[in-house]
């Protein structure tokens, strides 16, 4: 996925991340979500392994960073976004 320019790098997963929250019933385990998209966007591993200065996943962190989680690891979708 293209990044625009002066575009924060987690946007890009946001659409992706509603459709992974609807595929999986409505909620789901961080790393269940981060899976669904890395797939659906043909994600290289070494993409998927990539890590930010402190030593975090990127790729992890931009898909899990911005969503209120219930439980901890796992995102649910509110009724508003469906």
């Amino acid at each position: 996925m293209a990044r625009d320019k002066g575009q924060a790098n987690f946007i890009q997963w946001i659409p992706l991340l509603l459709d992974a929250l609807r595929a999986l019933g409505g909620s789901a385990e961080s790393r269940e979500a981060a899976d669904w998209i890395a797939q659906a966007v043909n994600l290289p591993p070494e993409e998927r392994e990539k890590r930010n200065k402190n030593d975090i996943l990127r790729f992890e962190n931009q898909v899990k960073g911005f969503i209120s989680v219930q439980k901890s690891s796992e995102f649910n979708q509110s009724c508003a976004g469906w």
